[in-house]
């Protein structure tokens, strides 16, 4: 968690960071090399946003900028410069204790035409004035826009899903469109310290995953995965790797075995994913996934941290565990 927070405070400025180039060895014991840090540069474009957590564009030609702040505002920023009228405020029903928030926003493939965008934000279980509940749900829900494209209609919200979330941290956070126009949610093992509830390699609950929806097909039904509530405002690709129908595995999940998959990114010239994992005490590592799977990869948490069998054990087993 330490970790995660540092990291939010550095993003306290919205920076443009130099491209530098990470050469990797040929052979199997060494990784990387170190990056040779005076090839780096930092360009600061604004210092306005407050606790931003996450920034990316429509792909809708306007070259508008959209920065999530942690509080539950949505701000645009366009030519360096922030609007002074967020573009989305939910503050009012965002939880933002531990390390809860609004977290991302995603534009699906055709957000110019249809105007309507997916959030991912903790909302508090308890609302009730004064209350101290650090318990939170973990929601994704769909907003349209108004007749302004600059502003979105915080009213319109409709839910995809919502989760019951046993702790307040690794609350994972990220919403992408795939190559696929599959939506894909980035789930941690739902906190508290070193998998107590051992989610990670638990294929019943969807904590500690990515999960891969059609949120174009709604009320497509759900399986009773344990922490699923009632709102599934999906539907299910067939092709998704475990699904089995209701019981058993999650059908949502495309990969699991995460620790808190904060951030992910497709390569956008090969559809390849690279999953961001913050790891325990010793090891953070980035995960990947050719374009050309079919999903199921098990990235070992909490069997493993890293390369390594977690926990300091000298033997664990690895059977079927894709490593970083």
């Amino acid at each position: 968690m330490k970790k995660q927070l540092l990291l939010r405070t550095l993003c306290g400025l919205v920076v443009v960071l130099g491209w530098a180039v990470l050469t990797f060895a040929a052979t199997e014991q060494v990784y990387a090399q170190t990056v040779d840090w005076p090839q780096l540069t930092v360009n600061v474009v604004n210092s306005g946003a407050v606790a931003p957590m996450f920034l990316t564009n429509a792909h809708d030609g306007s070259g508008r900028i959209f920065v999530v702040e942690r509080a539950g505002a949505i701000r645009i920023m366009q030519n360096g410069v922030l609007r002074p009228t967020p573009f989305l405020d939910i503050s009012d029903h965002v939880y933002t204790q531990g390390e809860c928030g609004l977290l991302s926003v995603a534009f699906p493939p055709d957000y110019k035409d249809k105007g309507v965008f997916y959030v991912y934000y903790s909302h508090n279980v308890d609302l009730v004035a004064g209350s101290h509940d650090t318990k939170c749900d973990t929601v994704v829900a769909k907003f349209s826009l108004t007749s302004d494209p600059n502003v979105a209609d915080a009213a319109s919200e409709s839910r995809i899903l919502v989760l019951d979330q046993p702790f307040h941290n690794h609350n994972g956070g990220q919403l992408a469109f795939g190559p696929d126009g599959y939506l894909y949610i980035s789930l941690g093992d739902g906190g508290d310290h070193k998998d107590p509830l051992g989610n990670g390699q638990n294929k019943s609950t969807l904590w500690g995953s990515i999960l891969r929806l059609d949120v174009e097909t709604q009320n497509g039904g759900a399986p009773d995965c344990t922490n699923l509530t009632a709102v599934t405002n999906y539907r299910i690709p067939a092709d998704n790797p475990l699904v089995d129908g209701p019981g058993g595995a999650c059908d949502e999940i495309w990969a699991y075995g995460l620790r808190n998959p904060w951030r992910y990114s497709f390569d956008s010239l090969t559809g390849d994913l690279y999953i961001g994992d913050v790891g325990q005490d010793d090891y953070e590592e980035i995960d990947f996934q050719e374009a050309a799977s079919s999903g199921g990869e098990n990235y070992g948490w909490n069997v493993m941290e890293g390369r390594h069998c977690f926990d300091h054990k000298e033997n664990c087993d690895q059977d079927g565990l894709t490593m970083p």
